[in-house]
């Protein structure tokens, strides 16, 4: 039985010595040679305005990442499309007046995509609302920068057009109590965003 125990550690100690004599090669010495990616900063995003008939320009953060992004001299141009599955509709809900944009090394290859939420002719509230996906169509200018692949999604929320900033008189009565009267002034801070006095 002790000849048993001895011959049984033996083989176990080989086997997990042995193991250890395998060598491994990995390729993280090749993570420096892979292509940089022109792309977008977020995966999604969400827009907002008072569909008033106005046009509100809002920017996409684009930019390029990878590997060796920083040796990259010359200006790299992206080449930014609507992705088929989009919900959103061109000259209905958006616009895109230029569909490229140069990133330059000076500004280090970040840039903000100007995208044009149209708000004309929309009724609110919006049984569901618009998303616009934007994807990388093509990207040229240095030799190692690649489109990313990955999109991002743009959700419009339109809001109803609300006029409730100005001066009031409240009068407020409490349980049969005297009623307080006093002036209130709302003042607008943002989009459907007031603030009062008190």
């Amino acid at each position: 039985m002790k000849t048993l125990k001895y011959i049984l550690l033996f083989i176990l100690g080989v086997g997990l010595f042995s193991s250890c004599l395998i060598e491994d090669e990995t390729n993280l010495d090749l993570n420096s040679e892979g292509p940089n990616l022109g792309g977008f900063e977020l995966a999604r995003t969400t827009f907002a305005a008072i569909a008033d008939g106005e046009e509100n320009i809002f920017d996409v953060k684009v930019k390029v990442f990878g590997p060796t992004w920083m040796d990259i001299n010359s200006d790299v141009t992206l080449t930014i499309e609507a992705d088929p599955a989009s919900t959103a509709i061109a000259g209905t809900h958006y616009r895109i007046d230029n569909p490229t944009i140069t990133l330059s090394p000076s500004q280090n290859l970040l840039g903000l995509f100007k995208v044009t939420m149209l708000t004309e002719g929309i009724e609110t509230p919006l049984a569901k609302s618009p998303v616009l996906i934007l994807r990388v169509k093509e990207a040229s200018g240095a030799n190692n920068v690649l489109n990313s692949g990955k999109t991002i999604s743009i959700t419009f929320n339109y809001a109803c057009p609300s006029f409730l900033d100005g001066t009031y008189n409240v009068t407020m009565s409490r349980d049969g109590g005297a009623p307080v009267t006093w002036t209130e002034t709302i003042t607008k801070t943002g989009i459907g965003e007031y603030r009062t006095q008190r």
